[in-house]
């Protein structure tokens, strides 16, 4: 069942004629998450919904209050924001401070919803899943043979339709004089699927099963944007021909803009439908979407497929026992793990924004006990304890409306930024700030500032209105227990945000700026290989072992052009970032204990195309990629002088080790080191290990560079056009500048570095600014006890030392604990090609530099105090 606390949170918010639904419903959701994702997903996703539940009937019953009281007036209003503006230090601090982590949570969960939890942007989107097979014994991803799949079309009463689609790169010739090619994003789809999308052709019509039969006519669907683009938009285009990969292709329809299915696409190839005679073996990469009768549900069709698998394999042993997965096709990023992780990221934003805004009441205690004096005055007149409050309740509302504009602002611009630079997302993904989860972060903002400033006003209004005015029983201002732990709890998120920013902020810059100069502008690069499914296309039946033989020629053609200085082949390039694999050296620790080292793999001539020379021994050459010829291996120089101890290491054996289990001699075999190269293509995370080359055997992809004496930009066409006559299915893409490669990657890390700082920081100055704004009060209030401590004799040290005790007490836990915490972070290698290994004096500079700034907004006031003499100290009213 759901937590008892949140029915009981639920019961006391929710309407009394309608408490028993809201529950109820929670409940019966609760039971379906538990059955289905177990009892750990089921409670953070029954929490979050309940919470939010909990937040929106609370808020109406706010509404209903102060519609009893009369709403706030206009004067009202205006009072509270030049109340505001009266103190433009703290009002600012806390209006960016919430702002921040109204972005923050806003930003996350709109991710997590949009991304994670997405939905078809048409109609009856629920009923649209998505089938995935697994092998029964290792649990790897299998395709569905024929035999089944015109079973599952059959039999399965659930699916109202059975489909398939595959997204690939395809060559299209744009013809004229310069004979152009343009790699366009494809998806081949059985034709039956379109009369279930919404999107009608502005011309033209739809493909249809008899596109995909044996023998007819090659045909396309295409979208507007490429109308555009390749015709001009030309309204007579329907039957007009388009060179795709070498065959002519009649054009038959012109899909709106909007149309994107399965992801991005511009065109559209028929597929032979489900269970044809001409479907055949579907191509790695498939997806297999089936769209669910009105009345099915998703855990019936994945039993009815579970069964009528079993029973195929039991009349045929020879076929593979799979499992199967359904779920809706708008979830096919969730996992279990990701949801995880994702719950927990979004767990800290809501701790990070309840901790803002604890530490925001922190300072609202501090000010309004210094306008106890006014308030007094204020009751004395006649003003109601109710008025007061809830005067001060709108300036609190004021501040968290402010901050909620700025936060859902920042976020909206970040989360619009990188839907359009990430292209690769479904095209149900559209990144924004949606208004009901504007509504509900702001819905807590204003719950948790509403909880942290009202405490304090009605702390303050307690007083009796003539002790206010004598100075007698003011608000103590004291830092609590809760206030303490809160500014703690701050001061060590901000160390541990600003640690780890740090550290990716150095990891970033080393990212982007090598240790040795790259001819960035000189060299152009591209990814090209060939299709993963060669029966799909009729020109790419090229077998595995020929991608060698095409890369030799495309080079000797390069090669013969005068402005080409060299050209080079490798799985990976500079800032590509290859993963680190455990590498054992001969005489060093055992394969149990190799650390983990970056390995790349490189072709002969790719580190002339980089003016990288060896600094010992050898390059590669084209007999290490012969058939029985030596292992060997390149390594830098870092990783000689880490692992080997020395620069002469010409000859020395290492070898790469597998994930898990003993290395087979024939796949992880023993290499001789032939020479030592420059570090650059290392990951940035472990610039200290170095980094180790591989001779690269392309088989169907492989990275190409070229340097040039000109601009490399205008070697893109001349490259596509040679890609295009090698062999028309060779798919080109990422065709950049060497300067550009990983650029989208780059993009990424500087917003993510700059948040993570930008909220380190913030939290930092925000509990340094609580903490000098409750001690500079609590001083102004013992104010008369210190001058009666100083004229009793007591030496000013020990006065000041009694001040300061607890503040620092608070730093320096708060400090310490962040600390581990971010060192922690950073040794989980979550980020391993950005996140370098942490100076040993970063935490403690941190620590010590927390300490002092935080010592000093205490030392300031007290420092004030004790200036005072200890007549006047004595006649002072604590007002």
């Amino acid at each position: 069942m759901a937590p008892r606390w949140l029915v009981a949170l639920l019961e006391a918010v929710v309407a009394a004629d309608r408490v028993d639904d809201v529950v109820g419903d929670l409940e019966e959701l609760h039971r379906r998450r538990h059955a289905r994702w177990g009892g750990l997903l089921a409670w953070l996703l029954t929490v979050a919904e309940g919470s939010t539940a909990v937040l929106v009937h609370g808020a109406r019953g706010a509404a209903r209050a102060l519609a009893g009281r009369g709403g706030f007036s206009r004067v009202e209003l205006r009072l509270a924001l030049r109340l505001l503006a009266r103190q433009p230090v703290m009002t600012a601090t806390s209006v960016i401070a919430l702002g921040l982590g109204i972005g923050l949570v806003a930003g996350g969960f709109s991710v997590f919803r949009q991304g994670i939890f997405g939905e078809l942007p048409f109609a009856d989107a629920d009923r649209w899943v998505n089938i995935e097979s697994y092998a029964a014994d290792t649990g790897s991803r299998t395709p569905i043979d024929p035999d089944r799949l015109l079973t599952f079309a059959t039999e399965v009463s659930q699916f109202a339709y059975l489909g398939e689609a595959r997204s690939e790169s395809v060559n299209i010739a744009l013809g004229g004089a310069d004979g152009g090619v343009e790699a366009v994003e494809a998806a081949r789809v059985t034709p039956g699927i379109f009369g279930h999308l919404p999107w009608r052709p502005v011309l033209g019509r739809l493909l249809v099963a008899d596109d995909a039969r044996s023998g007819a006519a090659p045909v396309a669907l295409i979208r507007r944007s490429l109308h555009e683009r390749r015709f001009g938009g030309d309204s007579e285009v329907i039957g007009r021909t388009l060179e795709i990969t070498g065959v002519n292709h009649v054009i038959v329809g012109v899909l709106p803009d909007e149309a994107g299915f399965p992801d991005q696409n511009e065109l559209w190839l028929p597929h032979p439908e489900v269970g044809t005679a001409t479907a055949g073996q579907s191509p790695a990469g498939s997806r297999f979407i089936a769209i669910l009768g009105e009345q099915a549900e998703v855990e019936a069709a994945g039993a009815r497929l579970q069964q009528l698998s079993d029973q195929r394999v039991g009349a045929d042993p020879s076929l593979v026992p799979l499992r199967f997965r359904v779920r809706p096709l708008a979830h096919i990023l969730v996992t279990p793990q990701i949801y995880l992780g994702i719950a927990t990221f979004l767990s800290i934003l809501v701790a990070v924004l309840m901790v803002i805004a604890a530490n925001v009441g922190n300072l609202v205690m501090a000010r309004t006990s210094q306008r106890s004096g006014e308030l007094a005055v204020r009751t004395a007149l006649g003003a109601s304890r109710a008025r007061i409050v809830g005067q001060l309740f709108a300036e609190s509302l004021v501040m968290a409306a402010l901050a909620a504009v700025l936060g859902l602002a920042a976020a909206g611009a970040v989360l619009e930024f990188y839907d359009g630079l990430l292209d690769e997302l479904p095209f149900w993904v559209d990144l924004h700030v949606a208004p009901d989860t504007a509504a509900a972060v702001v819905l807590l903002a204003l719950l948790a500032t509403v909880v942290a400033t009202v405490a304090p006003a009605l702390k303050a209004t307690r007083s009796a209105p003539g002790d206010a005015l004598r100075g007698t029983r003011g608000a103590s201002a004291r830092i609590g227990r809760l206030g303490g732990v809160m500014i703690g709890a701050e001061v060590a998120l901000s160390v541990a945000l600003l640690g780890s920013a740090l550290l990716f902020a150095e990891g970033f810059r080393r990212y982007v700026d090598p240790a040795f100069d790259l001819p960035d502008d000189r060299v152009l690069t591209a990814r090209f290989g060939l299709d993963p499914s060669p029966s799909t296309l009729p020109t790419a039946a090229i077998p595995d072992d020929s991608l060698p033989a095409l890369m030799a020629r495309l080079a000797a053609s390069l090669e013969a052009r005068p402005e080409v200085r060299a050209v080079g082949f490798a799985g990976d390039l500079p800032r590509t970032s290859p993963w680190p694999e455990p590498v054992e050296v001969e005489g060093g620790p055992t394969p149990a204990d190799a650390p983990r080292t970056p390995v790349a793999t490189i072709g002969p001539g790719l580190l002339e195309v980089l003016e990288q020379t060896p600094t010992s021994g050898r390059d590669f050459h084209p007999d290490d990629l012969a058939a029985g010829a030596l292992p060997v291996a390149l390594v830098t120089e870092a990783f000689a002088a880490a692992r080997f101890g020395s620069s002469e290491v010409v000859g020395r054996r290492l070898r790469v080790l597998p994930e898990s289990g003993d290395p087979d001699p024939a796949t992880h075999p023993w290499r001789t080191v032939v020479g030592v190269v420059p570090d650059v293509m290392e990951v940035a995370g472990a610039t200290g290990t170095g980094g180790v080359y591989l001779p690269h055997r392309a088989l169907r992809s492989t990275w190409m560079a070229v340097r040039v004496d000109r601009d490399p930009a205008a070697l893109a066409p001349v490259l596509r056009r040679e890609v295009y006559t090698l062999d028309p299915a060779l798919r080109l893409t990422q065709v950049v500048r060497l300067g550009e490669v990983g650029a989208e990657n780059r993009a990424a890390l500087a917003a993510l570095s700059s948040g993570l700082s930008a909220i380190g920081a913030i939290t930092l100055l925000l509990s340094l600014a609580g903490i000098y704004a409750i001690v500079s009060l609590s001083v102004t209030r013992r104010t008369r006890e210190i001058g009666i401590r100083v004229a009793l004799g007591e030496a000013r040290g020990a006065v000041l030392s009694s001040i300061l005790r607890r503040s620092g007490v608070i730093l320096a836990l708060g400090a310490v604990v962040g600390a581990g915490v971010g060192l922690a972070f950073t040794r989980m290698r979550l980020f391993v090609f950005a996140v370098p290994e942490a100076q040993w004096w970063l935490f403690p500079a941190l620590v010590a530099g927390t300490a002092v700034a935080g010592l000093l907004a205490c030392w300031i006031p007290a420092r004030r105090a004790l200036a005072i003499q200890p007549v006047d100290a004595l006649r002072y009213d604590g007002g």
